[in-house]
């Protein structure tokens, strides 16, 4: 895996680690509605989630699989549902071991630790592959596609809001990208996919025909605003997104795009409820059938069982360790790939145009985004904000010219990421702050620092500091104390911080930021 992908792992195992949640003290937040969706929960990005799970349902009906693999699928949720509604197998894997976890445990899924890139299946081991909301966090989208359709049987079924109409709307947000892991770092256009996936046939419609301004909370009101939005399935701009489905060559089209049916059985299916989860047994092994059903991810050989914990690959030796049944498939740091992208693509899409194949080479190169090297100083804070990445509710004031950064807040905690670190936390003593506040409701705001490590291996929260100031306008030099138990731990090294300027809107001056070791 390159360093994008594994900092990824990282960033999505704490994501999805219970463990993590009680070392904060927190509540495990699932990212899908594991236990339904109450009224209240209702909002314009849930209901674009549930109408892509609608769409989806809706064209399964049609294609008629036996199986299903969800890639990116996170606790599983998707992959239940199409089992459950369907009554057809269904697997889900995903690239952090923790979220494949979390899928054995709340739905008793077979799944794996798995890059969509290398996955771990040999060719048309599934009927039908979904990818939903994941192809533009990747690093190599092409690539993961192609992937997507060597184990397809039937279809592949590509779903992503970063859609782009033309070549300069999608330059234009390329030019945009942050510097994070799982940052949207791919924009897609509509013609992409015929090429990627050629030969096969590509259909392509939208999420949703439109958002609305507010969710009833009456459940009949509810079922007639989804149906009215998706009864039209072309797509339109402007778009919430895309619907993309790639037909093998003697696979009838789906002939619906909506079922008030399937919509009615969603719906029923995300009410309220308990959602049953297992306790995991550190030592199960994997059961006979999830690991016939894998193949080595470096070199599709088959695997087999070595003790609860391990299995290998009888082909290239490999070794992919176990925990509570699931595996962790993934290639160790740098592999490269058995063959470059240009022999994938002349040997699984031979019909393939020579200008096809040089566009899409291209289109590799240009969706192609590697993180800088981690910072080892201990002074930073650019005027132009290189490295940092801004919560959606703050934006740069295009005003300032002077040096570090001036943001302007418009919702309740706002916060800015650090570039990435290597600063050993055995080292630090203090954090030094020239900051300021202006515009705000408050007499007083305060600034957190949180310091976030990499530990087992995941991104943890260590601890933060805090100091009030007041709201003048005044720029002010606030110098904080590490937590003293950061000197216990002096082999772990600081990775990133969060830096909260204050507690509500306003407008944030942060001059300098210098993390002191003496």
């Amino acid at each position: 895996m390159d360093r994008y992908t594994r900092e990824t792992a990282c960033w999505l195992d704490l994501r999805f680690d219970r463990q993590a949640y009680d070392f904060m003290g927190k509540a495990y937040d699932p990212y899908q509605p594991l236990f339904g969706l109450r009224t209240e929960d209702w909002n314009a990005e849930r209901f674009l989630m549930v109408s892509r799970w609608a769409r989806l349902l809706s064209l399964l009906e049609g294609l008629r699989p036996g199986s299903f693999l969800d890639v990116g699928g996170a606790e599983g949720l998707v992959a239940n549902l199409v089992s459950q509604t369907l009554g057809i197998s269904a697997v889900s894997v995903d690239l952090s071991h923790q979220a494949a976890l979390r899928a054995k445990e709340f739905f008793q899924l077979p799944t794996a630790a798995a890059d969509s890139a290398r996955l771990p299946f040999a060719d048309d081991a599934f009927d039908v592959v979904f990818m939903s909301e994941v192809i533009e966090h990747l690093a190599h989208p092409v690539r993961s596609l192609l992937e997507a359709r060597r184990v397809a049987r039937l279809a592949v079924i590509v779903t992503t809001e970063a859609f782009a109409g033309d070549e300069a709307a999608r330059q234009e947000e390329l030019d945009e990208r942050r510097l994070s892991p799982h940052m949207d770092r791919s924009i897609f256009c509509e013609g992409d996919f015929a090429k990627i996936l050629a030969p096969w046939r590509i259909l392509t419609g939208n999420q949703c025909a439109r958002l609305p301004e507010s969710i009833p909370g009456d459940p009949a009101q509810r079922e007639a605003v989804f149906a009215d939005s998706l009864a039209v399935h072309e797509i339109r701009w402007p778009s919430h997104g895309i619907i993309a489905v790639g037909l093998a060559d003697d696979v009838e089209p789906p002939s619906n795009w909506f079922s008030m049916k399937t919509l009615r059985s969603l719906l029923q299916r995300l009410e309220p409820h308990e959602a049953p989860a297992a306790v995991l047994d550190p030592d199960e092994a994997m059961d006979e059938e999830s690991l016939r059903m894998l193949r080595c991810p470096t070199c599709q050989g088959e695997l087999s069982r070595d003790g609860p914990r391990k299995i290998h690959c009888s082909g290239c030796g490999a070794e992919y360790p176990v925990y509570a049944g699931v595996p962790k498939m993934l290639t160790p740091p740098d592999a490269p790939f058995a063959e470059t992208l240009r022999s994938k693509l002349e040997r699984e899409s031979p019909g393939l145009s020579a200008t096809d194949l040089d566009d899409l080479l291209s289109l590799s190169e240009r969706l192609r985004f590697e993180l800088p090297e981690p910072l080892r100083a201990t002074s930073f804070l650019k005027g132009d904000a290189a490295g940092w990445e801004f919560q959606n509710a703050l934006r740069v004031d295009d005003e300032h010219e002077g040096g570090g950064v001036v943001v302007r807040a418009t919702d309740r905690d706002p916060m800015l990421l650090s570039p990435r670190l290597r600063i050993p936390l055995s080292r630090l003593k203090r954090v030094k702050v020239r900051v300021a506040c202006a515009e705000s409701q408050e007499a007083s705001e305060f600034l957190q620092i949180y310091f976030w490590s990499l530990k087992k291996p995941v991104w943890w929260e260590l601890g933060s500091a805090i100091a009030e100031y007041p709201t003048d306008g005044v720029e002010r030099e606030i110098v904080l104390d590490i937590p003293p138990h950061f000197h216990d731990i002096p082999d772990d090294e600081l990775i990133r911080l969060r830096v909260d300027p204050g507690h509500g809107p306003g407008r944030y001056a942060i001059r300098c930021l210098e993390l002191l070791t003496e």
